[in-house]
């Protein structure tokens, strides 16, 4: 069985009375000491007020404590959503005895509506006696809102010649579209890394995997990917471009990608993953807006939860992305197989097509043939599940 350690950090979760289920909605990640650390916020306008207080506290490069609740978004509540993000923050560092420089509060959950600050002060000495190097998995589960399932993975990373771990743990189902997701996720190391290269490493596993999923083309308030790192492999100093460097990086961005296909798989409702490549392309940019304007398409989105093999769809929301392409000289695949030729819908595999597309995943490419620059994005089907759970979210 495997276990979810990280050497300097320790986790608990407790049920504070925010989820009427009575399942746990409170969650804490602690280190052993001030770790190094990096995040990545939201970039929707409105933003909920952790997000606020997390983004000037994370500019000194250090955090020692996350707490994390679900249920309540603690979003769009004016100045005692911000007060409250505060105060619950405080009652943790008073506990654990730490600078409140050093505590960061995560929220994910319902918009609006008083913020039940009162019962997560209640908790929080509960949830700081609790803590253990082994509750990593529970705290997965604390932090699921509409999420089918918890989602949590593990890569072990050569550093200095000593072995490092590098975990994420993550959540989200809805509400997700570029840039990020109605999403939380907390990587964590103990591999001895500077803020300088913990920002650079994050940001480029975010554009990777984060950046590319699509459920629903909605942006949350909440959004937050952190990194840190306690250093408690106590390795030498390494550069990005070291060799040292890249096995970092490349670990830190697989679990990343694991977390953010474990978010579309679990699109609210969803049945399917759906990689959509485009190639060929004349910029990057290009290239990016039409793999985006498919993945997004609600028509398309519906085509691949029927297994209809309706790729005129696909061709007009490339047509629409604002990308410059000539249509006449525009290939679809769906896996290898070929569906549509310089323009047009190639007859007789229609029945293959939809065969592949009882798959749980596939990748639909287009072969623009105007240039070299490719993008791709993960996005699910949409389905009648998906109207029933967000039709009946408050209620």
């Amino acid at each position: 069985m495997k276990r979810f350690r990280v050497p300097g950090f320790s986790f608990s979760s407790v049920w504070c009375g925010i989820k009427k289920s009575r399942k746990r909605d409170l969650a804490l990640i602690y280190a052993d000491k001030p770790a190094a650390a990096s995040a990545v916020f939201t970039t929707n306008r409105v933003k909920a007020a952790p997000v606020v207080l997390g983004q000037e506290r994370i500019r000194k490069g250090l955090c020692q404590a996350v707490l994390i609740n679900s249920g309540h978004a603690n979003a769009m509540t004016g100045t005692d959503g911000k007060r409250a993000a505060k105060e619950t923050a405080l009652m943790l560092t008073k506990a654990l005895n730490i600078k409140p420089s050093v505590a960061i509060p995560s929220s994910t959950g319902l918009i609006g509506g008083k913020f039940p600050s009162g019962k997560i002060k209640k908790a929080v000495p509960r949830l700081v006696e609790k803590l253990s190097a082994d509750g990593a998995e529970e705290v997965a589960r604390a932090i699921m809102t509409t999420d089918a399932f918890p989602k949590i993975s593990l890569r072990s990373v050569k550093t200095g010649g000593r072995s490092g771990t590098v975990l994420a743990i993550g959540k989200g189902a809805g509400m997700v579209c570029p840039n990020m997701a109605t999403m939380l996720c907390f990587v964590l190391t103990d591999v001895n890394a500077p803020k300088t290269l913990l920002d650079k490493t994050l940001r480029a596993a975010v554009d990777g995997s984060f950046n590319r999923i699509i459920v629903d083309g909605d942006m949350s308030t909440n959004d937050s990917v952190f990194l840190l790192s306690s250093g408690a492999l106590a390795n030498g100093t390494f550069s990005a471009a070291s060799a040292d460097g890249k096995r970092f990086t490349k670990a830190v961005e697989e679990v990343c990608s694991d977390i953010a296909e474990m978010i579309v798989a679990d699109g609210e409702g969803a049945t399917k993953v759906v990689r959509i490549e485009v190639e060929g392309a004349k910029t990057a940019t290009d290239a990016e807006k039409a793999a985006r304007a498919v993945g997004t398409s609600v028509l398309v989105k519906t085509a691949f939860y029927g297994q209809d093999p309706n790729f005129g769809r696909v061709a007009a929301a490339v047509g629409r992305s604002g990308a410059g392409f000539n249509p006449d000289k525009m290939d679809i695949f769906i896996d290898r197989l070929k569906v549509m030729s310089r323009g047009m819908e190639i007859s007789g595999v229609e029945k293959k097509a939809a065969k592949i597309m009882k798959k749980s995943a596939f990748t639909v490419r287009i072969k623009l043939s105007g240039g070299k620059a490719k993008a791709f994005v993960l996005s699910s089907d949409l389905s009648p599940e998906y109207v029933r759970i967000n039709s009946e979210y408050r209620t």
